[in-house]
């Protein structure tokens, strides 16, 4: 009964965000930003996205998907502008704070004690990921400086790589104890990512190496 029941409320939640995003909320947060004040306009579009969160995890789906309903119901309304640029601030910070609590789960024990298998990782992580970056930024013509740095901004392990790695640990599907060296050669190519952009715009090596993909997918400058 609750294989039945699960999808029904999943429709039943997402039907009732967007009849909501149509009809109700536009005309609160109309009547709430003629306040024109900025802390009494910014705590009911935190509320509406932090609500609409809770509301899909008791319903049985994600945070993160309560989480994006959330912030599509605010962006479809008229004040969907002012919203995303009172909340960006706060954006920055939890950013920071995301950035802090990757950074601590960093253990160079698991790197003293597995060096090879956290170099092996790092070197199949940062030139792989460069590669699936560089890749479509070509295909879709761009200049080939745009490609080169566009991988290698994006080389890194990403958030969304702890996350479900966590899922992993938590499914059953990996134990911790494995989990590790990953996470530590993730964690080291986020600390080694800025160091290889930064010299890429005085670095002209890798654009002669993409110049013959760059002239098959025709590339224009």
């Amino acid at each position: 009964m609750l294989v039945e029941w699960a999808p029904c409320k999943a429709l039943l939640v997402v039907g009732t965000t967007a009849s909501a995003a149509r009809l109700v909320v536009p005309r609160v947060l109309a009547w709430v930003d003629a306040s024109r004040s900025r802390e009494v306009f910014l705590l009911p579009v935190l509320g509406l996205c932090i609500g609409t969160a809770r509301l899909t995890s008791r319903a049985g789906l994600s945070l993160v998907l309560g989480a994006l309903l959330g912030g599509m119901v605010v962006v479809g309304t008229g004040s969907g502008h002012r919203a995303m640029s009172d909340v960006l601030p706060l954006r920055d910070a939890f950013v920071s704070v995301l950035s802090v609590s990757i950074g601590m789960l960093f253990d160079a024990r698991v790197v003293l004690g597995h060096p090879i298998v956290v170099l092996v990782l790092l070197g199949g992580l940062l030139p792989g990921k460069a590669l699936l970056a560089t890749l479509p930024a070509l295909v879709m013509r761009f200049p080939e400086r745009v490609a080169l740095r566009s991988g290698a901004g994006l080389a890194q392990f990403g958030e969304s790589g702890f996350v479900l790695a966590r899922l992993g640990v938590h499914s059953g599907i990996v134990d911790e104890e494995s989990l590790r060296p990953l996470l530590a050669a993730g964690i080291a190519s986020m600390f080694l990512t800025p160091v290889l952009v930064g010299p890429l715009p005085h670095c002209d090596a890798g654009e002669r190496l993409l110049a013959p993909l760059e002239r098959l997918v025709d590339v224009r400058a």
